[in-house]
C-alpha cells in the first residue's frame, strides 16, 4: 500500500446544519454533465472556529431576478441587481465575507445526503466583532471586506495579534490559518428583513 491516497468522505465529516461566517472563495460558470445546462458554482470557505478552512458549496441558475437564487445571493452580497449589466465583474465579489446557511438534503432514490449553502445573509455588527476576533487570533493582515446590514461607515483597527505559530494556509487567501480552539460563535440573526449596504472595508 502506497503512502498517498485520494481524499474520501471520511476526511470531511458532515457539518452541523447551521449558519456560519464564511468568505466567498470561488465563483465560476459550469455545465451540468447530464443536463448540459449552464449553472453558477459558488464556493465558500468557512472562517468561523472550529470549522475554519472547510469549504461549502452552492449551485444556482445563471438567471438573475429578485426571486431567483442567484439574484438573492447577489443582493445579500451587496449587489444592486437592478443595475447589473454586462460590465459587472463577478470576480470582484471573491473574498467578501457573508453568513452562509448550510443545510443537508437527501436523495429520495439513492438515500445519499448532500450539504449545500441554501441562503446568504449579511453580517451584523456582532458578526463583525467576531470576525475581527478570529482574524486577530489568526494573525490576519490587510483589509477584509464584508457584506453588512448597517449602512454606517466601518473603520476599525484590530491590534496586532501576539506571535503564534500556525500551519500554512492551503488557499490563495492567506491568513486564515487554524487558531487556538475557541467556542463556536453562533451568528446573531436579525428577525427583520435585512437592509443590505454597499461593500465596506475595515483595516486590520
Amino acid at each position: 500500500m502506497g503512502l498517498f491516497r485520494k481524499p474520501s468522505k471520511e476526511d470531511f465529516p458532515a457539518l452541523p446544519d447551521n449558519l456560519y461566517v464564511a468568505k466567498l472563495a470561488k465563483i465560476t460558470n459550469k455545465v451540468g454533465k447530464e443536463s448540459g445546462k449552464p449553472y453558477i458554482s459558488w464556493g465558500f470557505e468557512i472562517v468561523q472556529p472550529p470549522h475554519q478552512k472547510r469549504w461549502v458549496w452552492a449551485n444556482t441558475q445563471p438567471t438573475i431576478g429578485p426571486r431567483s437564487q442567484s439574484g438573492k445571493f447577489l443582493t445579500a452580497l451587496g449587489v444592486d441587481i437592478e443595475k447589473l449589466d454586462d460590465t459587472f465583474n463577478e470576480q470582484s465579489l471573491v473574498g467578501k465575507h457573508i453568513k452562509v446557511l448550510v443545510e443537508t438534503s437527501e436523495d429520495e432514490d439513492t438515500g445519499d445526503k448532500y450539504q449545500n449553502v441554501t441562503k446568504l445573509m449579511p453580517l451584523t455588527e456582532d458578526d463583525l466583532q467576531l470576525l475581527q476576533k478570529w482574524a486577530t487570533q489568526a494573525n490576519v493582515r490587510g483589509p477584509i471586506t464584508a457584506a453588512v446590514q448597517n449602512s454606517a461607515p466601518v473603520q476599525q483597527t484590530v491590534p496586532a495579534a501576539a506571535a503564534v505559530s500556525f500551519p500554512s494556509a492551503p488557499s490563495t487567501f492567506p491568513g486564515f490559518t487554524t487558531p487556538a480552539p475557541t467556542p463556536v460563535a453562533t451568528p446573531v440573526v436579525t428577525p427583520t428583513a435585512p437592509v443590505v449596504a454597499p461593500t465596506k472595508k475595515f483595516p486590520f
